[in-house]
């Protein structure tokens, strides 16, 4: 099976290259034995640079740092995402998992009606299912989205990116399972 991984930061991704064998393959790219990982940049919307990694891919995959906004959702825990919205618009991923909100700015007050908040999820499901790729998305609970979040995530950033490599086995290994990415509403 032939994948890209995304990634916001390089940072987030150090890790998973060490551990996939990654070797430098263009600014904001690496391959693999298996296929590549990019590095998008937080926030991005605009895909269009990396419409060819992503056309090229059997599946893609996004994984990295999301804040929770459900306390029962322990930092440093790993969650397979269901859902994932943006200003309205929800892309379905899959029957389990956590639901994703993808926002502009990083939230550092209390919001209800999902449980996880990252800053790219969104677009990069959106534009698989304009290929008409499939995607996954997986998150780890970096933080709480309070006033201290950026100092928290910048200090445990190596932390971090370990345990997102330790989880890279178990979501290359269900990526065959993933059917194409679902409908939007």
């Amino acid at each position: 099976m032939n994948y890209t991984i995304i990634f916001a930061t390089q940072k987030e991704a150090r890790s998973t290259i060490e551990r996939l064998g990654g070797k430098k393959a263009g600014h904001d790219s690496y391959t693999t034995e298996e296929g590549r990982i990019c590095i998008i940049g937080m926030g991005t919307r605009d895909l269009a640079p990396f419409t060819p990694y992503f056309e090229m891919a059997d599946i893609i995959l996004n994984v990295g740092l999301a804040g929770s906004l459900d306390k029962k959702l322990a930092r440093d825990s790993f969650h397979p995402i269901r859902q994932v919205s943006y200003m309205g618009k929800t892309i379905h991923l899959g029957d389990t998992g956590a639901s994703l909100e993808t926002v502009d700015t990083p939230l550092h007050t209390w919001q209800e009606g999902f449980e996880l908040v990252d800053m790219e999820g969104y677009h990069i499901a959106a534009e698989a299912a304009r290929l008409q790729k499939p995607c996954r998305l997986y998150k780890i609970v970096s933080d709480y989205c309070n006033a201290q979040t950026s100092e928290e995530i910048h200090t445990r950033l190596p932390i971090l990116s370990s345990k997102l490599a330790n989880h890279m086995n178990d979501i290359i290994n269900e990526a065959p399972n993933v059917i194409p990415t679902g409908s939007f509403t």
